[in-house]
């Protein structure tokens, strides 16, 4: 009988997708030499099906839905906490009906393991429902909303909610994630409390080849193109990943080292500048676009701080002082990478000139590898990569020196 596998993935950002696809990847790369046994494959998310096909190399098919909903955002930096416990509280007010209803309709489909990168409902509605289970995260939403909630402690009287409900909520969730066989903590990871986990090194697909002819090709094609005729010019690739920032980069530096500046942004930004391209980035493909930039400009996120790195690319980010895995992506970014961090005010005022300088001054980073391939087992795919996970000799990544 051939194995179903159902992955279930966090739809808040893109950052998840980016982490769990290499492990779908690699599954598949060795079911097709036969080093495990064939599976069908569910992804269970309310990702758009095109963003979702674009990083995995098979069929499969859509259940949409969202498991969780990780932390109510204002926007790409801004978290609304008081939003975010009401929420949460009315998760957790019908939690075991919310379980019970996921675990039949995960029986229905016939699912055979479960990934889940990182609803912990889904955790524990396989476990419910006898289904072994994995999670894939770098976070986990308990810590998160825990740290929060110590960064603005009159929230949960804001939002109606007592301290010993909130006390009952967190529990629930580690609850759920403890229902899993273990948590895969890919580096950089925050610091999981009470949570049996197994840390490895990132997990990210192969970095994409640079064409940096084709993305002059496509600048220039642009009616105003600030790129000179002989393409001499820094790229920039200004993006805040899956969750919006109004941007306006019209008091952004426009020169460094004698040469433009060109800020590449996504086309719905709808940004008007005579220093900004907008592109879509979809369509030219992200990675590609990522590998063929000079430098990245984003905020704090796994997909990509990781994926920058993987492209050897310079990175400058803004501050996400307020973000709990923050500290650990900036730690991690400034250990193997080039990084530079800037406030929002330096963003907005485009006071980043030196800072702009300084990193694209340093010399070119070297290649380094993420592993994101799994070792064969007899077993189905859901038990090989937890046989995997108890192994010492095996990793799910390769930890960078």
């Amino acid at each position: 009988m051939t194995s179903h596998l159902l992955v279930a993935i966090s739809s808040h950002g893109y950052g998840h997708l980016a982490q769990v696809s290499p492990v779908i990847n690699a599954l598949q790369d060795l079911a097709a030499h036969a080093l495990v046994p064939a599976f069908d494959l569910t992804i269970r998310s309310s990702l758009p099906r095109d963003q979702i096909a674009r990083r995995i190399n098979r069929s499969f098919h859509l259940d949409p839905g969202s498991d969780d909903f990780g932390m109510v955002m204002r926007d790409a930096l801004r978290v609304d906490l008081v939003a975010s416990l009401t929420r949460y509280e009315q998760l957790h007010d019908n939690w075991e009906q919310h379980v019970d209803d996921l675990a039949r309709h995960l029986m229905s489909l016939g699912v055979s393991g479960v990934v889940a990168d990182a609803p912990y409902l889904t955790l524990a509605a396989a476990n419910r429902a006898c289904i072994p289970s994995i999670g894939i995260c770098s976070l986990n939403w308990a810590d998160i909303l825990e740290r929060c909630v110590a960064q603005q402690p009159d929230a949960p009287q804001a939002a109606g909610l007592s301290l010993e409900a909130l006390s009952g909520i967190l529990q629930q969730m580690r609850q759920a994630y403890a229902c899993a066989q273990t948590i895969v903590q890919p580096e950089p990871a925050i610091e999981a409390s009470n949570l049996p986990s197994v840390a490895v090194g990132p997990i990210m697909h192969e970095a994409a080849s640079a064409d940096r002819t084709k993305l002059l090709q496509a600048i220039q094609a642009q009616t105003g193109s600030p790129v000179p005729a002989n393409g001499s010019c820094w790229i920039v690739l200004a993006s805040m990943g899956g969750i919006g920032l109004p941007l306006d980069p019209s008091r952004w530096p426009t020169e460094c080292f004698g040469r433009p500046v060109v800020y590449l942004m996504s086309r719905q930004a709808s940004v008007s500048a005579s220093h900004v391209v907008s592109l879509d980035f979809e369509a030219f493909g992200f990675s590609k676009l990522m590998a063929s930039c000079d430098l990245v400009l984003t905020k704090p996120g796994y997909g990509m701080f990781v994926e920058a790195r993987a492209c050897c690319k310079p990175i400058l980010y803004l501050a996400r002082d307020t973000w709990p895995e923050s500290g650990c992506l900036e730690k991690w970014a400034n250990q193997h990478g080039h990084a530079q961090k800037i406030t929002f005010e330096q963003l907005a005022q485009g006071g980043f000139a030196v800072e702009l300088q300084q990193l694209l001054s340093l010399p070119p980073l070297a290649p380094i590898e993420f592993d994101g391939a799994l070792p064969p087992h007899k077993f189905s795919p859901i038990s090989c990569y937890i046989n995997c996970a108890d192994d010492p000799q095996v990793s799910v990544g390769q930890k960078s020196s």
